[in-house]
C-alpha cells in the first residue's frame, strides 16, 4: 500500500473538488434556502469521493479483497447520502430538492472523472518500465 500514491490523489481530488464547487456557485448562482442544500450535496459528494478515493489510491494493486473494499464502501456511501439528503431536501421543499441534486451533481461527475483517468494512467505502465523489460 502506497501513502504516497494517497496523498498525490487526495490532494488533486481536493484542489478540483474546491474549483468544481467554484463553478457550481457562479454557473447556478443559488438563492439563500439552495445554496445551504447544494452546499450539503457537494459536501457529501467530495468528502466521500476525496475519501474512498484515496484509499483506493492507497490499495491499488493488492492482492484479494484489499481494492474492492473502497469502491464498494464508496458506492454505498453515496447512495446512502443521495437518498438520505434528498429525503430531507424533498421534505423541506422550497426548492431545496433541487439546490441539494445541483450539488451533488458538482460534487460527483468531476471527481468520477478525475478517478477514472488518474487509475487509468496509473495502469499504464511508465517508459522507464518499457525499456528496462526490452533490454
Amino acid at each position: 500500500m502506497s501513502a504516497n500514491r494517497a496523498l498525490r490523489y487526495a490532494a488533486g481530488a481536493a484542489v478540483l473538488a474546491v474549483a468544481s464547487g467554484s463553478a457550481g456557485w457562479i454557473v447556478f448562482r443559488p438563492g439563500a434556502e439552495r445554496l445551504g442544500w447544494g452546499a450539503l450535496g457537494w459536501g457529501l459528494m467530495t468528502a466521500i469521493g476525496v475519501g474512498t478515493g484515496a484509499w483506493l489510491a492507497s490499495a491499488y494493486g493488492a492482492i484479494g479483497t484489499g481494492f474492492l473494499k473502497p469502491i464498494v464502501t464508496g458506492i454505498l456511501c453515496r447512495l446512502a447520502a443521495t437518498l438520505g439528503g434528498a429525503l430531507a431536501a424533498a421534505a423541506v421543499g422550497q426548492g431545496a430538492l433541487r439546490g441539494f441534486l445541483a450539488g451533488l451533481g458538482v460534487g460527483f461527475v468531476p471527481l468520477v472523472v478525475y478517478e477514472t483517468v488518474y487509475f487509468s494512467w496509473a495502469g499504464r505502465p511508465r517508459e522507464r518500465d518499457r525499456t528496462e523489460s526490452e533490454g
